[in-house]
């Protein structure tokens, strides 16, 4: 893929997707957003001058994009959701969804695992806009010589604690 913009590289992965009867292709990349364009661009193109793509009456149902939300959003802009894409950070059930897999497929254990992300999701959100831990100040244990030193370690934190009544 670094040499996508050389034609013959790009026939080289022409061929592998036809040699493989793939359908599905995932492209990873979180570098230079601009060079990921570039890249979905340049592939995409001789796809569909080989007719790879399903709306063509090729195989390649779906593409998918991996990347900095950033490229992400640049992608989604520019090829209008011919490709999917994943910033990170999905849950499973969302991953799966995007992928094309239809809800009744997904299994039971997957979907309840998702709620139970969401929720602590949700959860977490809801604690940090709040703001209800800042009126908490953290308990002071600088009560030793060596605390916050490159002389500290963790036996010197416990001794320290276990003599104020922690």
């Amino acid at each position: 893929m670094n040499d996508y913009k050389y034609k013959v590289k790009r026939k080289v992965i022409i061929n592998w997707i036809k040699e493989n009867n793939i359908n599905r292709l995932g492209i990873s990349y979180r570098l230079d957003q601009d060079d990921a364009v570039n890249m979905i661009g340049y592939v995409l193109e001789e796809m569909k001058k080989e007719r790879l793509i399903k709306i063509q009456g090729g195989k390649i149902d779906y593409i998918f994009f991996g990347g900095l939300p950033s490229t992400c959003r640049l992608i989604e802009k520019e090829f209008k959701g011919l490709v999917r894409t994943f910033i990170g950070g999905e849950s499973a059930i969302e991953t799966l969804l995007k992928m094309g897999v239809s809800e009744d497929r997904i299994p039971k254990d997957v979907s309840e695992g998702s709620k139970y992300d969401d929720f602590l999701l949700e959860f977490g959100k809801e604690v940090i806009d709040s703001e209800e831990y800042l009126k908490y100040t953290p308990v002071n244990r600088s009560n030793y010589r060596e605390y916050g030193t490159y002389k500290d370690t963790i036996v010197k934190r416990i001794d320290a604690n276990m003599k104020s009544n922690f």
